[in-house]
């Protein structure tokens, strides 16, 4: 499986430095509605500027976010806005191994 992840270039200067060393990297990602977790570990296979497409449905993605935490009762200082800052990368990365992260027996799981 194939994934391109979206990476505000003012983050992405160490990390590109890593991957270059060492390129096996892990995404985490969470539900904050279900509190199911998974991870999913893999080869980093490039980096290219995301176009302006990827931005407007990264700009569109964390308004509906952001709108999600404050109809859970969750505070507006968590201000996911301070992450999106573009111009970002889209990194591609090859997945390879798919783990249950999910708080509960079984944490840890390989899952695919």
């Amino acid at each position: 499986m194939h994934l391109d992840l979206f990476v505000p270039e003012k983050y992405s200067r160490l990390y590109l430095k890593n991957v270059q060393d060492n390129p096996k990297i892990c995404l985490s990602f969470a539900s904050i509605f279900t509190y199911e977790a998974y991870q999913i570990k893999g080869i980093y296979q490039g980096l290219r500027p995301c176009t302006a497409e990827e931005n407007e449905y990264q700009a569109e993605y964390m308004n509906g976010f952001v709108h999600n935490l404050l109809n859970s009762g969750l505070s507006y200082g968590l201000n996911m806005y301070g992450y999106l800052s573009p111009p970002c990368f889209s990194l591609s990365m090859l997945a390879q191994e798919i783990y249950e992260q999910t708080p509960k027996k079984g944490t840890g799981t390989k899952i695919a």
